[in-house]
């Protein structure tokens, strides 16, 4: 299994505030917002085939532009997208976070969605768009009389998939964007549906704590951004607000466990997917102290053999558990894997943060 974790925390470039929802009421495919505005919004093969190849044009070369010369790019978005942009560094630790997601796939534009309303709005007022099921997305407002949000889809080895969403505004007769959003969308093989029948599955069982992984994977999977919302969300959000995590992993890391009286101090818990296309529970710790290598790993063997006895449901879904110790006024962490069907690897894992230099 090798250790490039695929992030599944969704990254905004040019993040802007978004307006609180307006209830809407739709009146033959017009949305009126109390009178504030009116306007119509339409999704895919609701557009006309011409404006819908300029905003896929206009979202994929732009992408196209941002791999290559973030800066370059930037001067190319429409003036409330510049505006929001200023912070240079900020910019390209998103570019740089955007190539280091390796692809094995075109971009391919999935959805489309283009906003007209007789105003626009400055805080990207939401409405909803393209019904399917009774159940609308919901998008953006641009601070133009036009705008739209454009999905576009790449693949990852091992059938992990990044969504990136473009927002866009007709700006002095061009179609500008204003910002993006990019995050991984399926994590080996399963999307956010997929993922979130497995957590509801799980928890069924009574396998809280791999609901909680499987409900956070789906949460995240879902997310688009602030100008996009999945027609899944809210059916998603009030499922969610159902359930009780298990106290290892309620509430914002850090967490304590304390397994045969040993306390760990977990620092992040995640459902990571690898190029390999296996899925693994990495748990990343802070020992008090450890100087050795031998002393990291006997630590880590400890950590994962409580957790498993505490929690030998893991193996339903993970292919994996992973612990990574955290070395004391240093950078480097010491990860230990233990596979679910052959049991721990013997090759040494010492990594820096951020950087991963041997794998098993």
């Amino acid at each position: 299994m090798r250790l490039g974790v695929w992030l599944i925390v969704p990254l905004v470039l040019a993040l802007l505030g978004v307006g609180a929802w307006l209830r809407l009421r739709e009146v033959q495919g017009t949305y009126a917002t109390s009178g504030l505005a009116v306007g119509i919004c339409q999704a895919n093969g609701e557009i006309a085939e011409e404006t819908r190849q300029e905003l896929s044009s206009a979202a994929l070369s732009f992408l196209e532009l941002f791999a290559r010369s973030p800066n370059e790019a930037r001067e190319l978005m429409s003036e409330r997208g510049r505006a929001a942009t200023v912070d240079r560094a900020s910019l390209e630790g998103a570019h740089a976070i955007y190539r280091s997601m390796e692809t094995v796939s075109p971009p391919v534009v999935t959805e489309t969605y283009l906003v007209r309303f007789l105003g626009g709005s400055e805080g990207g007022s939401r409405v909803p768009c393209g019904f399917v099921g009774g159940r609308a997305a919901f998008v953006s407002r641009g601070g133009t009389l036009s705008s739209a949000v454009v999905l576009v889809a790449e693949e990852f080895a091992g059938g992990s998939g990044r969504t990136t969403s473009v927002w866009i505004e007709r700006e002095n007769g061009a179609w500008r964007i204003r910002a993006l959003n990019f995050g991984i969308s399926r994590i080996v093989g399963k999307g956010s549906a997929e993922l979130w029948e497995a957590a509801r599955n799980q928890r069924g069982r009574g396998n809280d704590f791999n609901a909680a992984m499987l409900y956070a994977a789906a949460r995240s999977a879902l997310q688009r951004g602030p100008f996009y919302q999945d027609r899944l969300m809210q059916d998603f959000n009030a499922d969610i607000s159902t359930f009780l995590a298990p106290d290892i992993v309620r509430g914002d890391a850090p967490f304590t466990w304390t397994f045969g009286g040993e306390t760990f101090e977990v620092t992040q818990v995640q459902y990571v997917g690898f190029e390999s296309g296996d899925v693994a529970l990495v748990i990343d710790h802070a020992p008090s102290a450890w100087t050795e290598n031998a002393e990291a790993e006997a630590i880590n063997r400890r950590l994962i053999d409580s957790f498993s006895a505490a929690y030998p449901e893991w193996r339903e879904v993970f292919d994996a558990v992973v612990a990574r110790a955290a070395k004391p006024n240093s950078n480097q962490r010491w990860g230990t894997v233990y596979r679910r069907s052959v049991g721990y690897s013997d090759t040494p894992n010492i990594e820096r943060q951020g950087d991963v230099l041997a794998s098993p």
